[in-house]
């Protein structure tokens, strides 16, 4: 299949998140933390609404409604650039890398509380390339520090796990051609953020992916779960990405 680019949907809702938050539980463990959205539809192969990520009020029952806590992630400048590692490379087989686009959006002021307060964009991306019958890749998680943080010591930073995905047939999303069961382990050593914000990521954890593969080589995928739509991206002969819409992460 032919590799084309594609916009982003507007498929991720703005979050308010506690320090102690994880990766674990607010984007893979945790589906309902999007919040439900009737304009989506369950992956019945129709396009998504295209927009602006939402911008409403926070989820309840995320974390605190108040000020973030001060001082969560380290007041040190984390390490800049990937960790010089040939074990961290960002291979792409053939695909375009659509991290490339990501960077700062509008998460300087928390809408909850009206009031300016650290936290930083937050972007997904991942990579699967197929081996015999699985899928092996890594993800990342993209943090673009926010004034706030940056004043207070922080800076953009990058946090990644190295999958194995187990392909078998979708189940929840009718128009999806392929489900993967995977298994995540965090990868310390290709991760440069503070460890405030790593240390919770340490381990293995297991997610279900359900995804469409189109015949214009562009990708939807859904959580295995909930049935919803988290991510866009592309695919060819051997691969497939993926790449979340920005949300603000409060810290």
């Amino acid at each position: 299949m032919s590799q084309s680019p594609i916009p982003f949907v507007s498929a991720l809702a703005v979050f308010v998140l506690c320090g102690c938050s994880n990766f674990k539980s607010e984007f893979k463990g945790d589906e309902d933390a999007y919040g439900d959205n009737p304009d989506e539809d369950a992956g019945d192969g129709n396009d998504s609404d295209a927009g602006t990520p939402d911008e409403g009020t926070p989820d309840e029952g995320t974390s605190d409604e108040g000020t973030p806590d001060e001082g969560t992630p380290d007041e040190g400048t984390p390490d800049e650039g990937t960790p010089d590692d040939p074990a961290c490379e960002r291979p792409h087989y053939g695909l375009t890398d659509l991290s490339d686009d990501f960077g700062p959006w509008t998460c300087d002021v928390q809408e909850a509380t009206g009031v300016e307060a650290v936290g930083a964009t937050s972007f997904f991306y991942g990579m699967y390339k197929q081996e015999d019958g699985t899928f092996k890749g890594y993800e990342e998680w993209h943090l673009f520090a926010n004034d706030a943080w940056k004043e207070a010591g922080g800076g953009d930073c990058v946090m990644r796990w190295n999958v194995t995905g187990t392909e078998s047939s979708p189940s929840i999303c009718a128009g999806c051609d392929i489900a993967l069961d995977v298994i995540l382990t965090f990868d310390e050593s290709c991760s440069d953020c503070p460890e405030s914000l790593s240390e919770t990521e340490q381990g293995s954890f297991n997610v279900r992916y359900e995804v469409l593969r189109d015949t214009d080589g562009t990708t939807r995928w859904f959580f295995g779960g909930s049935g919803n739509e988290f991510a866009q991206g592309l695919t060819n002969d051997e691969a497939m990405n993926f790449a979340s819409d920005p949300s603000c992460r409060w810290f």
